[in-house]
């Protein structure tokens, strides 16, 4: 990933979705600042990371899922309880495949 490594962005702080008093829109803009590939908490304390470039998609979904899976079934907290059963977005992965459904403009996919 160009300007900015996975290791510079998973040093700081994690960014809130949604984040209380911010429109989406300003919350997407300071995320994109920050990388390729930032670090963010989801609703009920459920820690995801984003891709915010083509790019950084691209390398993440062409990777051997050791870092980054295209699968949910490979997610260990959607399966040990870290993340409740009753999780508002549990729906969104349940699905095989469900987890490449990334943030990336317009070219996310589901």
């Amino acid at each position: 990933m160009t300007d900015r490594t996975l290791g510079d962005t998973m040093n700081e702080s994690v960014i809130q979705l949604p984040t209380a008093g911010e429109p989406m829109f300003e919350t997407f803009e300071r995320i994109r600042r920050r990388g390729p590939v930032v670090p963010i908490e989801l609703a009920g304390n459920v820690a995801a990371w984003v891709a915010v470039s083509y790019q950084a998609v691209g390398e993440i979904l062409a990777g051997d899922g050791t870092l980054f899976s295209k699968n949910a079934r490979n997610c260990p907290a959607l399966h040990d309880g870290t993340i409740p059963a009753d999780w508002p977005m549990q729906q969104r992965f349940d699905r095989q495949g469900a987890g490449r459904h990334v943030v990336a403009g317009h070219h996310g996919r589901t």
